[in-house]
């Protein structure tokens, strides 16, 4: 099992924006495994064009069943989330145990998106989902371990993982049972 970001690639360098994807439709991909598996067409080493998306995006089995490539393809809450980072942090926007973690990684950045103690909007962590991956993306690791710190630690709800992980986890479960 394979489990990958989304297809869409978004802007970088300095002057990009944090401007959120809220439809695939016309978007291109660098991915070689989605291009390889989901668009077929696969690349030379030489060939690092973007490909074109299909419409209808579906998740890739080998026809022996033994292989399955799971990645990011729908919406969450309306945004097509780019990372694994950005995917959770949609489904979770309101979870106290990742407001907790975003708050203690970067105060700054959480103050002046979801608010101050008293005034906290945690929906606006929808609307700013890719700005929160763009600004964890050099600490992943510490997002992951405090994560995993505060859910061992907490008593709060913990939080849960975007669907195209709980997707491939099923069929892999449903391989080891077979």
């Amino acid at each position: 099992m394979i489990l990958k970001r989304k297809p869409e690639e978004k802007g970088e360098g300095k002057n990009s924006s944090f401007t959120q994807i809220t439809s695939l439709i016309d978007r291109e991909t660098t991915n070689e495994v989605i291009k390889t598996y989901i668009c077929g067409k696969p690349s030379s080493n030489e060939d690092k064009k973007p490909v074109k998306l299909p419409e209808a995006l579906n998740y890739y089995e080998s026809e022996n069943g033994r292989f399955k490539l799971v990645y990011q393809k729908d919406a969450i809450e309306k945004y097509y989330p780019s990372s694994f980072e950005e995917a959770f942090i949609l489904t979770n926007y309101d979870n106290l145990i990742l407001n907790k973690t975003l708050k203690e990684l970067k105060p700054n950045i959480y103050k002046r998106i979801v608010g101050k103690d008293r005034e906290l909007d945690y929906e606006k962590n929808k609307s700013s989902s890719y700005e929160w991956q763009k600004k964890l993306s050099s600490s992943k690791s510490d997002f992951a371990n405090t994560l995993i710190y505060h859910m061992l630690s907490s008593g709060s709800e913990h939080p849960k993982m975007p669907s195209y992980i709980n997707s491939g986890i099923d069929w892999l479960k449903s391989k080891l049972n077979a």
